[in-house]
């Protein structure tokens, strides 16, 4: 079972209505209330050749080896885990493909890394990633609800 990397995608321009056509929601087994997630296969598809080798596709291309899950969409942005890593190619081609700057943040506690990614509308992109956590800035450790002594979510 892969790692959850725990990821926050800030609205652009603090409206989720911009990025509303990339959430989905699908049937959890375990819970009546639905999984909403970011759909990476809304905003960069899976080629069909590709299918054989998806998880050598969705790591060079999404930045980590599939979609995401256990989301929640709220007015200022979408939460959501992805497996190992965070999806750095998806973020990236959703600005573009929006037209908006992104601001996501992520955190990996089993790996004990987390970081920042920014992208402007054009696809340039910054990704500083800080491990172990406890060496990223205070405001990103605040903004990830990390707690300096244990490592762990407060």
């Amino acid at each position: 079972m892969a790692n959850d990397c725990y990821n926050y995608l800030e609205a652009p321009e603090g409206d989720l209505s911009l990025i509303a056509d990339y959430i989905s929601t699908a049937k959890r087994e375990y819970s009546p209330l639905p999984d909403v997630f970011l759909n990476f296969e809304k905003i960069l598809p899976v080629p069909a050749k590709a299918k054989k080798n998806y998880f050598d596709w969705t790591n060079e291309h999404w930045g980590c080896r599939g979609n995401s899950y256990d989301g929640y969409a709220q007015d200022e942005g979408i939460s959501f885990n992805t497996p190992w890593s965070p999806p750095v190619g998806v973020i990236v081609a959703l600005a573009k493909r929006i037209g908006k700057s992104l601001r996501l943040t992520y955190d990996e506690p089993g790996m004990d890394f987390c970081g920042e990614l920014t992208v402007t509308a054009d696809g340039k992109f910054k990704n500083k990633t800080y491990s172990p956590r406890k060496k990223a800035p205070k405001k990103l450790r605040e903004d990830l609800s990390v707690d300096e002594d244990d490592g762990f979510f407060l």
